[in-house]
């Protein structure tokens, strides 16, 4: 027992380091997350000149929806918003959108009623990791339309 003594002390059949532990950290590093930890976000970082508009930074959850021939609302899909003016919308989505057409768009901010956009798709181009960068030309809306009706049918309460 000798040779414990210089680095541990045995006490009651527990071996003790006499240096102060180190928590165990995995091979990939403190910061880097495990593959169940990882939870796939829509990168939102997108600058003025990649987007040919100018805008403010925005980033929010939509939920989208393309209008057909008779302005009836089609199929919804999740997307994300990256820069926001007083005329247009850059949002970054994973579906891609034919130029021309319309879309709704519901805003889902935190703890309210989504807010609901509708604009013609001026832009559609493929922009990194499988999302389509997709500009909006956005609309007045009246209060009560049928735009209003949908978005608030989209409340994720």
């Amino acid at each position: 027992m000798s040779h414990l003594n210089a680095e541990r002390t045995a006490t009651m059949g527990v071996i003790r380091n006499s240096q102060p532990s180190t928590p165990n950290v995995p091979s990939g590093g403190a910061g880097k997350p495990q593959p169940w930890e990882h939870v796939e976000e829509l990168p939102s970082t997108i600058s003025v000149g990649d987007a040919g508009v100018q805008g403010a930074r925005f980033t929010a959850d939509v939920d989208l929806c393309e209008l057909d021939e008779h302005q009836r609302p089609g199929s919804i899909w999740p997307a994300r918003t990256a820069l926001l003016s007083r005329s247009n919308l850059v949002i970054l989505s994973r579906r891609m959108s034919f130029v021309g057409r319309w879309l709704l768009v519901a805003v889902h901010l935190i703890d309210d009623t989504p807010t609901p956009l509708m604009g013609r798709v001026t832009q559609c181009d493929y922009y990194a990791d499988s999302l389509y960068k997709i500009v909006i030309e956005l609309v007045r809306l009246s209060p009560g339309d049928a735009a209003h009706r949908w978005a608030q049918g989209r409340d994720r309460r």
